[in-house]
């Protein structure tokens, strides 16, 4: 798939990535998240190790990438999966607001 050699060759180049550990991009296999195909989605693996320990700095390099590969994701004319809830009901149960009056006679 063309978004996952993108997102390799992104965190390849990325300066923020310890190239001289493991760098992989793959669909998750069966034994993460359920497997590759989700009820919805297919969910993409990423290992890789940042040259930092620093939990910030880690943190920081974390979230660029993350917004990064969605920006690649979107590039490539796909879409991320977010879990949605849609609740209907059959008919309204609420029952009509009641008016209250304020002016009272005397």
């Amino acid at each position: 798939l063309k978004v996952i050699e993108d997102i390799r060759a992104f965190l390849v180049g990325h300066e923020g990535i310890d190239q001289s550990k493991a760098v992989t991009v793959s669909l998750a296999d069966g034994a993460e998240n359920g497997g590759a195909f989700g009820t919805y989605q297919l969910t993409i693996a990423i290992y890789a190790f940042t040259k930092t320990t620093n939990w910030v700095e880690f943190k920081e390099i974390q979230d660029s990438i993350m917004i990064t590969v969605a920006k690649i994701i979107h590039d490539n004319d796909a879409d991320m999966a977010f879990p949605t809830y849609s609740l209907y009901n059959e008919e309204d149960t609420m029952a009509p607001p009641q008016i209250f009056q304020t002016n009272k006679k005397k």
